[in-house]
């Protein structure tokens, strides 16, 4: 599973965590394309916006679909350019969905079935969460049940599932920007901001470099004037938008006329362009805590208000960040969103939450069913996707000595435990509940969370 929303922020297929940052230096780049998956089987793109960074399109396309190209984007009326500097328009301006160039799913209930193809529109009403789900969000109470089901009542957006070949299922809806959840097995030769899905967090294998002509998917929606997209300029710099740069991605069309001027020898610079346009930050947390710093205490007030309503801590900071670095409280409905698509649509998905003993929203130990023998990081992962369906049961540890101990609520006797190896000894009962939240840090401990 992948997630990417906000800024963007991704968690990757192995756990790892990134934020894409657009480069100052393309001062006219006004929408930043960049993968999501890059492989010989599956080919998936995003774009975010320039000056922001909010995630605003997603596609997909090439052989793997059959020749079909699937674009999803908020954008506003054709002709017209709308600044992301007001995050507050951005989130009134509707997500469309495009197949071939032609608008599809324009109403609620709306589907397109064919060609390896299963496309769906459905109401807000789809991510109301259930009582099973808020017991996994927040089973203390900590925030009222209401607040829960009101916030989605009066601010949720249409959900829509896409499942395309080769076993990817697609999961989005939209806030500010959108916030999209990918599930898929791991392709061959796999790299992009959602990882290479080989199992270690830290090797990430985002690919850098070109994206060559036979990768330029989009060419149908030529009139569509893209959120964030160039900004018109005179007659005499206007670059004609029949000219086709060599190094854009499905979204090419809306990256047309987006250099002001065209010298020969900026040409090279271009065709690396969705890679030279974006960086990783390495000292993710450092940044994260200047931007933390430089807030002001009214803003950062407003921000902790709402994100710490947030159980998982990765989205809860990420969720702080975005509201000091747009400067928009409205912002953390985007990680609210992302927190709310994750529970709905990502149930029984076991993911690596990181190295450390796994803690809950208070920093509580779970209770933990210790099985017999050793244990390699697959196999106690396999062990814990194999308990999706036990209730109460929510990761799993790895200990230095290669034990494997099953995570589970207090109170919750984990019967089917005692039936894969007879044993499943419980330790001391902890207090910890719910969703995994974070880790402790220490790198011989590893700690899955199951979804």
């Amino acid at each position: 599973m992948c997630l990417a929303f906000g800024d963007p922020h991704f968690v990757t297929f192995d756990g790892g965590k990134e934020t894409l940052i657009p480069v100052e230096r393309f001062p006219v780049l006004k929408g930043c394309p960049f993968w999501f998956v890059h492989s010989r089987s599956v080919l998936l793109q995003g774009l975010a916006t320039r000056n922001k960074g909010f995630l605003v399109g997603f596609a997909a396309g090439g052989s793997w679909m059959s020749g079909h190209t699937l674009v999803v984007a908020k954008w506003t009326s054709p002709g017209r350019v709308l600044s992301d500097s007001e995050p507050k328009t951005l989130k009134n301006i509707p997500v469309r969905v495009y197949l071939d160039g032609k608008q599809i799913l324009k109403a609620d209930g709306d589907r397109y079935f064919g060609s390896g193809l299963d496309l769906r529109r459905y109401r807000a009403k789809s991510l109301a969460l259930s009582d099973r789900d808020l017991e996994e969000l927040d089973p203390k109470e900590k925030i009222p049940r209401w607040w829960w089901k009101a916030y989605w009542r009066e601010k949720g957006k249409p959900k829509y599932h896409f499942i395309l070949p080769n076993g990817v299922h697609v999961h989005l809806t939209d806030s500010e920007g959108i916030d999209v959840v990918i599930k898929m097995t791991p392709a061959k030769g796999q790299e992009g901001w959602c990882g290479n899905f080989n199992g270690i967090p830290e090797d990430a294998g985002r690919m850098r470099g070109r994206i060559d002509d036979q990768q330029t998917f989009f060419t149908s929606v030529k009139e569509l004037s893209l959120l964030g997209g160039a900004e018109e300029t005179n007659s005499s710099q206007t670059v004609d938008r029949n000219r086709s740069h060599s190094a854009w991605s499905i979204f090419k069309p809306w990256t047309w006329n987006l250099f002001s001027t065209a010298h020969p020898e900026e040409e090279e610079t271009r065709a690396i362009a969705p890679y030279a346009a974006i960086q990783t930050n390495d000292l993710k947390d450092e940044r994260n805590q200047k931007v933390l710093q430089d807030c002001s205490p009214e803003l950062l007030q407003e921000a902790a208000f709402k994100c710490n309503r947030l159980p998982e801590k990765e989205l809860r900071d990420d969720c702080k960040y975005d509201v000091c670095m747009t400067g928009d409280p409205g912002a953390a409905d985007d990680s609210i969103a992302m927190e709310i698509l994750e529970v709905k649509e990502a149930k029984g998905t076991v993911v690596f939450d990181g190295y450390g003993r796994c803690l809950d929203y208070e920093g509580s130990f779970f209770t933990g069913y210790k099985l017999k023998g050793q244990f390699t990081a697959e196999q106690c992962q396999e062990t814990l996707q194999s308990m999706v369906s036990t209730d109460g049961v929510r990761g799993a540890e790895l200990s230095p000595t290669k034990e494997c101990s099953i995570l589970a609520d207090p109170d919750i006797t984990v019967r089917p435990l005692m039936k894969l190896d007879g044993s499943g000894i419980m330790s001391k009962t902890q207090d910890g509940s719910g969703i995994v939240s974070s880790t402790t840090g220490e790198e011989s401990w590893k700690c899955w969370k199951l979804i």
